[in-house]
């Protein structure tokens, strides 16, 4: 798995507040092709969906109690989206929601430390973000059944 954080979430998270904070209301998008080196980074491949609470303009929420480590999105929110491309899903990129900004989709594709921002890989199993088919088709529904955050024990 390579799950990475942006500066600015990393900065956040030592000095300000909380995961489930920092992502509150964003979105999670999923791309082909391969995963950035760097949260930091601008996007690579072909943005194939845009995950928010069903499917609509609402950004996406995590439980707000942590267990072992583990912070699941909501359990009363259904996650998906439509897809907006074919093709095979690579990597995700979860990002904050910024009031400054129309939406955080006209961010996400562009590099920045400033944006908090967390980056995942996507695969069948194995993956930050486990997907029963990563073949997408444009106009199919992409739905997130299952998402943690997972901080590593020392």
């Amino acid at each position: 798995m390579a799950l990475r954080l942006s500066d600015a979430m990393r900065n956040h998270m030592l000095e300000t507040s909380s995961v489930e904070a920092a992502l509150a209301l964003g979105f999670l998008i999923i791309y082909s092709g391969s995963q950035p080196a760097s949260a930091n980074d601008a996007a690579t491949g072909v943005r194939l969906a845009t995950i928010a609470v069903s499917g609509g303009a609402v950004g996406l929420t995590f439980d707000t109690i942590a267990t072992a480590g583990t912070l699941p999105k909501a359990v009363a929110e259904t996650w998906n989206g439509t897809a907006g491309a074919t093709g095979t899903a690579g990597w995700f990129r979860f990002e904050e929601l910024d009031v400054n900004k129309a939406t955080t989709e006209a961010s996400a594709d562009a590099g920045g430390a400033g944006d908090k921002r967390i980056d995942g890989s996507i695969a069948v199993s194995g993956a930050d973000l486990n997907m029963s088919n990563v073949s997408v088709v444009s106009g199919a529904t992409q739905t997130v059944t299952s998402f943690n955050v997972i901080m590593p024990a020392g």
